[in-house]
């Protein structure tokens, strides 16, 4: 398996920030130990070295959405104090990405019992909103393994976050799960394809479009995602290839694939290659049914997300390219709508890259790890 060394993604004043930013949270926070433990579950997010002292094993149950696979870690010798599921963004190394095996396995020596399942649409960089049930079974299962009251959360990040939230949404886990952490999420299925196409963004109640030069990924990723959606088996094989081709290289040429291009095929590219952010919706309505069929199911502004539930910490990077920071504050403002049960947090960073740690910043280090420690905190107050 391979191993990396935990501050290799961090460089320049990234690396002397996770320095000072370890310091000082030691000295300011009331306990160290938690403290010290929150930056190595950081540096395991940035591409760790495996601790010691864990135990990884595959594993199969059944749910509702049928038989599912996960690797689960633990502590070794000792019952885990929580447990906690982690779900990898649409990626082909889906739960064996190094980031992932290292981040729960540093759980897992700070005393969690850690299930990342096998989410099969995400590893082939496809989003569904059926994906929900899968994470629902696997949060039961999960809940299975440790005793009642001790705590149960989630990680998600990126693109798992919408499914994740409308897993939370049936009764049984929205009493039972008691945290969940969102790196990257997203609220609006329409505000995330205007980002990924335009570049344009805004926050919640703005009228005014806000521009970023969009880098490319999240469109194509939503072509990918999207080919085998359309009903002419030749588009959908084009319009896969055309993702592939420019998820490789940004400034490919296209023209000969897009030539043959049906007229399903063609809504897509349309839509892709606008740039008019006012132009989105009347463009969305004219994509296949199926297309419109899954963005409407993914997307969150149309469940009811208020009321009683897990506390949740939703951490969005201001740099981020592939989901503007401002989802992640609209999702909070629907969360919170309800002044009884306002449930989440917004942490906000100023140099983080959707989910990758990158050059970061003290302040950030500081934000990030004092979501890690609060969690750690729900840990030992069980």
């Amino acid at each position: 398996m391979r191993q990396y060394n935990k501050l290799e993604n961090i460089s320049g004043w990234g690396l002397r920030g996770l320095v000072l930013g370890a310091i000082l949270f030691a000295l300011t926070a009331c306990s160290p130990s938690r403290s010290f433990e929150s930056l190595g579950l950081l540096s395991a997010l940035a591409g760790g070295d495996l601790p010691e002292s864990f135990a990884r094993q595959s594993v199969s149950f059944e749910g509702q959405a049928g038989l599912r696979e996960a690797d689960l870690y633990g502590p070794l010798g000792v019952e885990p104090e929580a447990a906690m599921m982690i779900l990898p963004g649409a990626s082909p190394q889906g739960r064996d990405d190094p980031r992932i095996v290292a981040f729960a396995a540093q759980w897992a020596e700070s005393g969690f019992l850690v299930l990342v399942p096998e989410i099969d649409n995400l590893r082939r960089l496809q989003v569904s909103a059926s994906d929900s049930q899968a994470m629902a079974d696997s949060l039961r299962y999960l809940a299975q393994r440790i005793s009642p009251e001790k705590p149960l959360g989630a990680f998600g990040l990126s693109y798992a976050v919408g499914p994740l939230m409308i897993a939370l949404l049936q009764p049984d886990l929205a009493e039972r799960v008691d945290f969940v952490v969102t790196l990257g999420g997203y609220y609006s299925s329409q505000a995330v394809s205007t980002y990924v196409t335009t570049g344009a963004y805004r926050a919640p109640g703005q009228e005014r479009w806000r521009r970023r030069v969009p880098d490319g990924f999240g469109a194509w990723i939503f072509a990918y995602s999207n080919a085998s959606r359309l009903e002419d088996p030749r588009d959908s094989w084009r319009l896969r290839r055309i993702a592939e081709v420019k998820l490789e290289d940004r400034s490919a040429d296209i023209a000969p694939l897009k030539a043959d291009m049906g007229p399903e095929g063609q809504s897509v590219l349309v839509f892709l290659e606008n740039r008019d952010p006012d132009a989105v919706p009347q463009l969305e309505a004219q994509l296949p049914e199926r297309i419109r069929s899954e963005m409407k199911a993914l997307d969150l502004t149309s469940y009811d997300l208020t009321g009683p539930g897990p506390r949740l910490f939703l951490i969005h990077g201001k740099e981020d390219q592939v989901i503007p920071y401002t989802e992640s504050i609209a999702l909070a403002d629907a969360i919170n709508r309800d002044p009884s049960h306002e449930r989440a947090e917004l942490y906000l960073l100023d140099s983080f890259r959707h989910t990758d740690l990158g050059r970061t910043t003290v302040g950030d280090i500081l934000t990030f790890s004092g979501v890690l420690y609060e969690i750690l905190t729900i840990r030992d107050e069980g």
